[in-house]
């Protein structure tokens, strides 16, 4: 039984005490998304809201690589690696020193952490992105109520999903698009709902650093996190 599905596996409930008639009650009861023939599915039209659970989320429009160096800091700030920052085409001035909690200038509302999640997680989630956040593009890994993984990602600038935790909930809405095992959304056909499972989000940082790293070794296995060749 359960009294909020923002907080807890929808893997592991049986029984739903929330109002029968609140959308995310709804989604959690339809029909699970097929997952028959599910790559060779293409450019289906969701029909009904679908609710889902947040496995793990990347910036996508980012370098894996520069956010593997990114979370190694925040995680351990005596690996601050020294970078090169280019001045003019042909100088290059050397930067020996970042602080990561610099707040930008540009009037962006800070993310405020109230959910008990250990402090590194809030202060990686505060940190400048590079670009402009209504530029990003996220993947999202997806967890239905029968444990089935799918592939999600936005079309739309949405950039509430910076600030997503691990477990948070999610409806994908009528409207948006299945092609070969990944739904498309975008404003309009998603709704988040936010919450978190507390214990998927110990660790937060360092499990978020090995996906990272395991997909870069996937795409080049002879690259080590340091950019550099295994011998």
């Amino acid at each position: 039984m359960t009294s909020d599905l923002r907080k807890v596996d929808i893997t592991t409930v049986t029984n739903v005490l929330e109002d029968p008639n609140s959308l995310i009650v709804k989604a959690f009861n339809n029909e699970t998304w097929p997952t028959k023939d599910i790559f060779q599915r293409k450019l289906i039209t969701v029909n009904r809201p679908l609710l889902f659970q947040v496995c793990m989320i990347e910036n996508i429009s980012r370098s894996k690589l520069t956010q593997v160096d990114e979370l190694q800091v925040v995680i351990d700030p005596r690996r601050q690696k020294v970078d090169r920052l280019s001045t003019s085409r042909d100088r290059q001035q050397l930067i020996s020193e970042v602080n990561l909690d610099d707040d930008d200038d540009d009037g962006t509302t800070s993310y405020h952490n109230n959910s008990g999640v250990g402090n590194g997680d809030s202060n990686y989630t505060n940190n400048k992105d590079a670009g402009n956040l209504n530029q990003h593009v996220y993947k999202l890994i997806l967890q239905d109520k029968k444990g089935n993984l799918f592939y999600a990602i936005n079309l739309d600038p949405i950039p509430a999903l910076k600030t997503c935790f691990l477990g948070s909930k999610l409806i994908i809405l009528p409207g948006a698009k299945f092609n070969r095992g990944m739904f498309t959304f975008n404003n309009s056909t998603v709704k988040l709902m936010y919450g978190l499972i507390q214990q998927w989000n110990d660790g937060k940082l360092q499990k978020v650093t090995e996906y990272l790293q395991n997909e870069l070794d996937s795409q080049n296995p002879t690259l080590n996190a340091n950019g550099k060749r295994n011998s």
